[in-house]
């Protein structure tokens, strides 16, 4: 007969090993679930409000406001060359106060045919209205017809921002080149 001591102890162990080997499964997963939208607002921005996709859908209906979109990879040059330019552009941090921000990087990215009209390169940015329809008619109109919402620069995303505001009867931020 083991003693009662005895008995607890190796009760102890057991959960105590359990813990240590499940212990960074869910560390990962929470990382993975939670720290990706902190992540995209560390890098695309500090002082932009970001949200998940999910999250955008219900907020854009309640406040009325259209929804950007940034579909991007870490591993993407132009989405890394992109990066400092946006995160530092006053004009896209101010105009972001009017709109539901998302950034889909990496697997955060929805498979939705809806968000890849015209390809799946890298990176995308796309604006939606109130009820969650991507508006088609806003794009880089600086850039290739055949990549058309693909933005290696501020002023065309300030352009498109700007565009988007103005169709929905909002205050429009002069674009510039900084």
């Amino acid at each position: 007969m083991v003693p009662i001591g005895q008995h607890q102890s190796s009760q102890f162990r057991v959960l105590f090993i359990r813990t240590c080997i499940m212990a960074p499964f869910f560390m990962f997963a929470a990382s993975t679930v939670f720290g990706t939208v902190a992540a995209a607002a560390e890098s695309w921005g500090k002082n932009i409000k970001w949200v998940t996709m999910k999250e955008a859908q219900k907020l854009a209906k309640e406040q009325n406001k259209p929804t950007m979109i940034l579909v991007t990879k870490t591993w993407c040059r132009a989405c890394k060359a992109l990066r400092p330019k946006f995160a530092s552009h006053p004009e896209i941090e101010k105009m972001s106060s009017e709109f539901i921000m998302v950034n889909m990087e990496d697997e955060d990215e929805v498979k939705n045919p809806d968000l890849q009209p015209d390809g799946t390169y890298f990176p995308r940015i796309l604006f939606l209205d109130s009820e969650g329809n991507v508006l088609t008619d806003v794009y880089n109109k600086e850039g290739s017809s055949q990549y058309r919402y693909y933005y290696s620069d501020t002023k065309p995303i300030v352009d498109s921002m700007n565009e988007v505001l103005r169709a929905a009867g909002q205050k429009v931020i002069k674009g510039k080149e900084l």
